[in-house]
């Protein structure tokens, strides 16, 4: 009861700079079907990197439950389990070689979500997962902007042409409680993506 299906990652439903007019992609087998014809695939296997995470343990069945829709469809698949820290030592180094794994981003101000952005989908993002010309110019066109409004419009501008260029196999809305205790009397969140936060606790 925790999820809702979501429409474009790595935005929320309720973030700053989205189209809630373009709803969730039920799954459709046959159009599904025709669109990987389309596109020329040939049976080539699809490798999906399994792991747990903290934020998502369940991450594992979840990937499962994907690849059993791909497989229906046509995909060949093949789960691969490792750790996050291997896919991710992977992912930022290029190396995955048809790999592919899974991700949560949380909900954060639009200034935050232009940084993720950056990094995941920007052909030069150092954890991206797209090369597409027309990101790029997205993407660089919202960071040039100045006004708010003209911010959140460049938003909703990328948002939209991701979601009909499907580029990425979007899932859900998750609400994840995060807990501390009373010893721990601020933490600084940071303002990018990765920034003085996680990273910082264990690096000098």
């Amino acid at each position: 009861g925790q999820c809702t299906p979501a429409s474009v990652y790595p935005w929320p439903d309720i973030a700053p700079g989205t189209d809630n007019s373009l709803k969730a992609l039920p799954y459709d087998p046959e159009r599904a079907k025709a669109l990987l014809s389309d596109a020329g695939y040939d049976g080539a296997e699809v490798a999906i990197r399994s792991y747990p995470r903290a934020d998502v343990p369940e991450g594992p069945r979840f990937i499962e439950a994907v690849a059993g829709y791909l497989d229906a469809v046509g995909i060949n698949t093949k789960i691969i389990p490792t750790e996050y820290a291997s896919y991710r030592k992977e992912r930022l180094a290029h190396t995955l070689n048809n790999g592919s794994g899974y991700l949560a981003a949380p909900n954060r101000p639009l200034a935050g979500f232009q940084g993720v952005m950056r990094v995941l989908n920007h052909s030069e993002g150092a954890f991206t997962s797209t090369k597409d010309p027309e990101i790029d110019r997205l993407m660089e066109a919202w960071e040039a902007t100045i006004t708010e409004a003209d911010s959140l419009a460049a938003s909703v501008a990328l948002y939209t042409y991701m979601y009909n260029q499907f580029t990425h196999l979007t899932c859900c809305n998750m609400s994840i409680s995060y807990a501390t205790n009373d010893q721990v009397d601020s933490w600084d969140l940071g303002k990018r993506v990765w920034d003085d936060g996680f990273t910082n606790l264990y690096q000098p």
